[in-house]
């Protein structure tokens, strides 16, 4: 059997115990001397970044790390504690300290950890502990088929994902930049597999849904969330206009957000088609028109946080770009690189 951070909390709890009964004031603990006694250790399947996160999530005042190895958690791991243990209950606080990036966990181990009393208060696909600056992803790219598929992907360094069906965490996510929530991924490719932990994400960019699941670009990369100035919510009826819409206007919701009009997307791409005009990239062609359906972003050449509510022109004022460049024109922190330029640097990489 695998084991589990219940079964390392009991048999931690155990020790605590009969050291007490003992007489003893403290206990040292060492992680590899605990998963063997819980089992499955040492074989390729351990679970020691569990335990390791349990030895440190049961820490208290008074208590000291006497030895770890250089990367933080691993069997070296010893920890003395002081008896007799504090039976005052802890208030539950979501934390990643005890967490190591790459490491494997399912929900019923973060529920443990973080003191829930089951995995079922994990169980969405978006969760936002109550009264905590806190975002936790758990990303799975094939669900089972009796759940709903979301559009979720993610590279190693970007995710692409969608947001629920009930678009109940929408405004959390998209003010996440905003706020400076810290949101953490937890990604798998089945949902027969464990989680692993990726680690803290920002948020790129965003386009709300309302008839169907929102979509969120995500990235491991901080310096690249300079487009949350890009961060916005779109038009539910745009008015008819053959002038263009007005653009950047604000509007106090919960947070202050930059508003951009869906039709001037749709006379955009019908004047530009949907082709990044950086690189090149249709997504009709590589993926095809019932797939992709269009699908491509749409930059603003000015910043839609300038605008202030001045009327765009569709044609001269929005082009379309794939993820990619649209990232790449936003790469420099407070500048936006014009197009062209990026066209000029695309070429000259081609050529060399």
């Amino acid at each position: 059997m695998t084991p589990t951070a219940p079964m390392f909390q009991d048999a931690l709890e155990r020790r605590f115990q009969v050291a007490a009964a003992k007489g003893q004031q403290s206990i040292d603990v060492r992680a590899g001397d605990l998963h063997q006694e819980v089992g499955n250790y040492p074989k390729p399947n351990h679970r020691m970044p569990t335990c390791c996160s349990i030895l440190r999530s049961a820490m208290r005042g008074g208590d000291v790390i006497l030895s770890q190895p250089l990367k933080g958690n691993g069997a070296s791991l010893t920890i003395r504690y002081q008896l007799p243990r504090s039976q005052e209950h802890t208030s539950r606080k979501v934390s990643f300290d005890t967490l190591t990036v790459g490491a494997e966990y399912d929900r019923t181990d973060l529920a443990a950890v973080w003191g829930y009393e089951g995995h079922q208060a994990l169980g969405r696909g978006i969760v936002t502990p109550a009264g905590e600056p806190t975002i936790v992803l758990f990303v799975t790219e094939r669900q089972q088929l009796s759940l709903t598929q979301y559009a979720n992907h993610f590279d190693g360094e970007t995710l692409w994902t969608e947001g629920e069906s009930s678009h109940r965490a929408d405004q959390r996510l998209m003010e996440s930049a905003i706020e400076d929530d810290e949101v953490h991924l937890f990604h798998r490719a089945s949902h027969h597999s464990l989680f692993t932990y990726i680690g803290r994400v920002f948020l790129l960019s965003c386009s709300i849904q309302e008839d169907s699941p929102s979509r969120f670009i995500f990235s491991t990369d901080r310096s690249l969330s300079d487009l949350t100035d890009e961060v916005i919510q779109e038009e539910t009826n745009p008015p008819e206009s053959s002038e263009g819409d007005p653009e950047g206007m604000k509007r106090w919701r919960l947070h202050l957000v930059y508003e951009r009009s869906r039709e001037n997307r749709r006379r955009a791409l019908e004047m530009h088609k949907p082709i990044c005009d950086a690189c090149g990239f249709d997504f009709n062609l590589v993926y095809g028109k019932e797939l992709a359906n269009s699908f491509i972003q749409v930059h603003h050449r000015q910043s839609i946080t300038t605008l202030d509510g001045s009327v765009v022109n569709p044609e001269t004022d929005l082009v379309p770009l794939c993820a990619n460049c649209h990232c790449m024109v936003h790469r420099k922190r407070g500048e936006i690189i014009p197009v062209e330029e990026l066209k000029e640097i695309i070429e000259r990489n081609r050529r060399a």
